[in-house]
């Protein structure tokens, strides 16, 4: 490794052998199988070079320094040694490479949290950020802060009182703020990391969108709040100290219960839309075939009705959003009723 010292900046600057690489993959914020490697080895081979700096770290006691920003291109490299020897030693000869010495695992957090926006989180990546900062000893506060611009950009809710924190100029009143905006998401990341195992399982499942499988409950969010009130219960009346592995019996039968629930879902009941709700419908909708489905919906019931009141919604957007297939549209129904009504006719 060849490296360079430039004043100012809190890293050296040089190359590296890949080899000369080490990677700590259970410490980054996105499952492997989210890496997206397919597409950035097409990236990587067409520019013919690593265009970014991969960010590394020498640990305290340890010699070989770690990967801290570059986890995916150093999977890139990994396929590309194997599939393409020649490239990988044009590409991968000499790494560029930025070193630092001696960071904490709390900094280590903060590089791979601000790396981020190169390649946008999901939601279990999310998750495994907040964990990992829980599990380094942050404070809720200081998560809500330093992940105030991710949070932000997966989701709109809260507007305003986001609007209020960013625009608040006292540091501490701004992080309060924060927390506050932030503190479902925050809170329902610290309990999960004082549940047992199984409920981070499944929870994993949830967020990624994977099949959950039989015996386990789908657990979101406001089912992981359900369960932390059972834990509280529990030491309160039953005077249980609760850990991991055994965090309660109220805890089980919450728990239990969800299993239970998911195992005999409820049918789903049909829309409560009234007639009356469905003529105004049709007379404020502008388009013949909107008005149709309404007209039809409103002599049927059940199944039939959620779809056609499904369809009467679909074409007015539809109508609203792309005008040359609303045509195409109006033209296939005007062809199906004029159909209809010959056919009609002819029975007579």
């Amino acid at each position: 490794m060849k490296l360079t010292v430039v004043e100012g900046l809190p890293y050296q600057v040089g190359i590296a052998a890949f080899d000369e690489l080490g990677a700590d993959f259970a410490s980054n914020y996105r499952a492997e199988d989210e890496y997206d490697v397919e597409s950035l080895y097409d990236i990587i081979l067409q520019d013919g070079r690593i265009t970014d700096p991969l960010v590394l770290n020498i640990r305290p006691n340890t010699t070989e320094p770690i990967i801290v920003r570059g986890n995916r291109r150093y999977k890139v490299g990994q396929k590309m040694k194997v599939q393409d020897a020649k490239s990988f030693t044009d590409i991968f000869g000499q790494v560029p490479v930025h070193v630092y010495e001696g960071l904490t695992p709390i900094e280590e957090s903060e590089l791979r949290l601000d790396h981020t926006g190169r390649k946008s989180l999901t939601k279990w990546g999310i998750f495994l950020a907040m964990e990992d900062h829980f599990l380094k000893g942050r404070s809720e506060t200081d998560i809500a802060t330093s992940m105030n611009p991710i949070f932000k950009a997966d989701t709109s809710k809260r507007p305003k009182l986001l609007a209020e924190a960013e625009a608040e100029t006292d540091f501490q009143a701004r992080r309060q703020k924060l927390k506050q905006c932030w503190r479902q998401r925050t809170q329902t990341a610290s309990y999960v990391t004082i549940f047992p195992q199984k409920v981070r399982d499944a929870y994993e499942l949830y967020l990624r969108g994977k099949v959950i499988v039989k015996g386990t409950p789908k657990i979101n969010s406001t089912r992981i709040g359900e369960l932390y009130s059972a834990r509280e219960k529990d030491k309160v009346q039953n005077h249980h100290v609760p850990t991991k592995t055994n965090p309660g019996p109220l805890f089980e039968e919450v728990w239990k219960g969800f299993i239970k629930a998911d195992g005999s879902p409820k049918p789903q009941t049909a829309s409560k839309k009234s007639s009356k709700d469905i003529e105004a419908m049709h007379d404020r909708c502008e388009s013949a075939v909107g008005r149709e489905a309404f007209a039809m919906a409103n002599n049927k019931g059940g199944d039939t009705f959620q779809r056609l009141d499904h369809a009467a919604y679909l074409s007015e957007v539809v109508r609203e959003g792309d005008k040359a297939l609303w045509a195409k549209v109006v033209k296939v129904a005007d062809t199906l009723i004029q159909k209809g009504k010959a056919e009609t006719d002819k029975a007579k």
